[in-house]
């Protein structure tokens, strides 16, 4: 039975007791897009991670890119981000690498851009040489 203001009894008592069910809907809909974004933030650095390397090389990815660690000799390839990446050679403090097709020269603490890509080379000691590529 409506009341003066227009509001029923059930309308009222779900108001005092806070169980109105347009307020649980909005509950459990609000949590959807959070959960979805954790999971495919999860997926994300998970598939990133993997990252396909052989000849030594270590490869780490997050949602700004990957850091690949090439041992200064022996021939290693790793596949990142969709891409290839070869250390082909280190000279006068600057690492030849070959990412996405494209011979490029970096020196230390420096970046550029190669196939869509910016590489840089972050550090280059004696036994390894740490890239840099962010989309």
């Amino acid at each position: 039975m409506p009341e003066p203001n227009g509001r029923t009894a059930a309308r009222v008592d779900a108001r005092r007791t806070g169980t109105s069910s347009n307020r649980s809907e909005v509950r459990q809909n609000s949590g959807v897009p959070r959960r979805a974004a954790t999971v495919l933030c999860a997926l994300v650095l998970a598939v990133g991670a993997v990252g396909c390397a052989s000849g030594g090389s270590q490869t780490q990815c997050g949602v700004d890119g990957c850091t690949v660690t090439f041992p200064r000799s022996g021939d290693t390839t790793v596949s990142v981000l969709g891409i290839e990446a070869r250390l082909l050679g280190v000279q006068n403090g600057a690492a030849e690498v070959l990412v996405a097709g494209q011979r490029i020269t970096v020196p230390v603490g420096g970046e550029t851009q190669a196939g869509g890509f910016t590489v840089g080379v972050e550090r280059l000691t004696d036994t390894e040489v740490v890239v840099r590529i962010r989309p």
